[in-house]
C-alpha cells in the first residue's frame, strides 16, 4: 500500500513539473504574432540596446537598434515589474543573464526588489498563413 501511494505521489509530481515546462514555453499574451527562434544569447550590448519593455512580473523584452527583439523569462517573479519599471547598473559594456534588475519606485524613492534575468531568447515576427 506505502509503495503505491509512493508512486502515486511521484506520478503526480512529474505530471506537475511536465505542465510547467510546457506553460513555460508559451510567449506571453503581449507577443501574439511572434515566436521564438531558438536563438539564445547571454548577453547583450548595452549600446545596442534601443528599449526594453517589461510584459509583465516575469518577462522583459529588449529591443535592438537593429530591430531585433530579445525576451528574458525571469527565473522569478519581480513584484512590480510590470507597471514600475527597472533599472540596472553593469561595470561591463554587456548586460548578462547574470545581472540584476532594481524595480524602481519613483513615488516613494525607495527601490522595490533586486531580480535575475534570464537568457535573452531572439524573437521573430510569426508567419502569417493566409
Amino acid at each position: 500500500m506505502r509503495k503505491a501511494l509512493t508512486l502515486t505521489a511521484i506520478a503526480a509530481a512529474c505530471a506537475l513539473f511536465a505542465s510547467s515546462l510546457t506553460a513555460s514555453d508559451e510567449l506571453p499574451a503581449d507577443l501574439e504574432g511572434y515566436s521564438i527562434t531558438g536563438e539564445t544569447e547571454n548577453c547583450l550590448s548595452l549600446h545596442q540596446i534601443y528599449e526594453s519593455d517589461a510584459l509583465d512580473d516575469y518577462n522583459i523584452v529588449f529591443e535592438m537598434r537593429n530591430g531585433s527583439k530579445f525576451l528574458s523569462r525571469l527565473p522569478h517573479r519581480c513584484a512590480g515589474l510590470s507597471f514600475r519599471g527597472f533599472s540596472y547598473s553593469t561595470s561591463l559594456s554587456q548586460l548578462c543573464n547574470t545581472d540584476i534588475i532594481t524595480v524602481l519606485d519613483t513615488s516613494t524613492g525607495v527601490n522595490g526588489p533586486s531580480c535575475g534575468l534570464g537568457m535573452f531568447e531572439e524573437l521573430a515576427e510569426a508567419d502569417i498563413e493566409e
